[in-house]
């Protein structure tokens, strides 16, 4: 189902495709008919992109997470990266659909189509 900000993010992201990458990456979403969360869940994996929601039950906090493989689309050293942690569900779905609009305004279509040249 995903968190309602990380999906209005997106929504709002994707209401305006104004280039290939957005206009690749939510036709792929409407194929897919998931949630913004659970699509890119899905998807981003095939480049080589994990992305994390992870509660703390004890203090009831949350964090958000992006872990990248060894071949990932964007070239980036192996490993995760916390990207906030300590915060509310809400502020980190917010952070990591941040992250994730960050990543596709500043690659091109080419990275996404042509993944056998990238990876």
């Amino acid at each position: 189902m995903g968190n309602p900000k990380f999906n209005s993010k997106m929504l709002k992201y994707f209401f305006d495709s104004s280039n290939d990458v957005k206009r690749f990456i939510h036709s792929r979403y409407m194929e897919a008919q998931l949630d913004y969360y659970d699509f890119f869940s899905i998807f981003l994996n095939q480049y080589g992109i994990a992305i994390g929601i992870v509660a703390n039950i004890q203090d009831n906090t949350y964090r958000a997470y992006i872990n990248y493989a060894q071949e990932n689309i964007l070239n980036m050293p192996t490993g995760e990266i916390n990207l906030i942690e300590g915060v509310s569900s809400d502020e980190a779905n917010i952070v990591l659909a941040e992250k994730l609009i960050n990543i596709f305004e500043n690659t091109n279509y080419d990275d996404w189509t042509n993944l056998n040249n990238k990876m």
